[in-house]
């Protein structure tokens, strides 16, 4: 069987956003955990949907203001990373879901970005089994029930003033797409099958 030499682009797979400490913590660079984008919610997620006359079971379709969510990054920046979406506060500080933080969030062509460390076992083993890699945000914000689009995709809605940010959790599947601890090392299988597709079957 004739061998076959295959160039790969390094700096594609991104290798060097993953770290292990000595103690095993993970650390990965350059995340996305949150985006403009329009996404759908029930009537009830809604903060005030009574109020504002919407139908609890109704999907309503929303859209990440993109001046509110610019606006509230620094606000991402020491946030905890937690096990699951549980509301966190100084009198409920829920330790035993906290799994990590993040931190040096920036803005990017719409998204929010960030590192992500993580500190227990529990939660590194969930990422790396892939069953609690997605991210997701949770944050105070007000709705605008005011229908658009965006980009040509249709909302019923905007989320403005986003802010504070509650935590970050760590999910199996999250709203916003792409949004994960995007630990390349873990994906080197899926990026070398885009480039060469079939690649593990030569």
């Amino acid at each position: 069987m004739r061998e076959i030499d295959i160039e790969i682009d390094h700096e594609c797979l991104a290798l060097d956003r993953r770290s292990v400490s000595v103690d095993g913590h993970l650390t990965v660079t350059d995340c996305l955990i949150s985006a403009v984008q329009v996404n759908p919610y029930l009537g009830r997620e809604l903060p005030g949907y009574d109020t504002l006359g919407l139908e609890p079971e109704r999907v309503y379709h929303m859209l990440r203001d993109p001046a509110a969510l610019k606006a509230a990054v620094p606000l991402f920046n020491g946030v905890p990373l937690l096990l699951e979406h549980e509301a966190v506060s100084a009198a409920s500080p829920k330790q035993h879901l906290i799994a990590g933080a993040v931190s040096e969030p920036y803005w990017q062509d719409g998204k929010v970005l960030g590192t992500v460390s993580v500190w227990t076992s529990e939660a590194i083993d969930g990422i790396e089994s892939r069953l609690k890699k997605d991210l997701s945000a949770a944050y105070h914000y007000v709705p605008r029930m005011t229908p658009g689009t965006y980009k040509g995709e249709h909302y019923d809605g905007r989320m403005t003033a986003i802010g504070p940010i509650n935590h970050v959790a760590l999910v199996q599947i999250g709203r916003v797409e792409g949004a994960m601890v995007a630990d390349a090392a873990l994906d080197q299988r899926a990026v070398v099958e885009r480039i060469v597709p079939h690649f593990y079957r030569l």
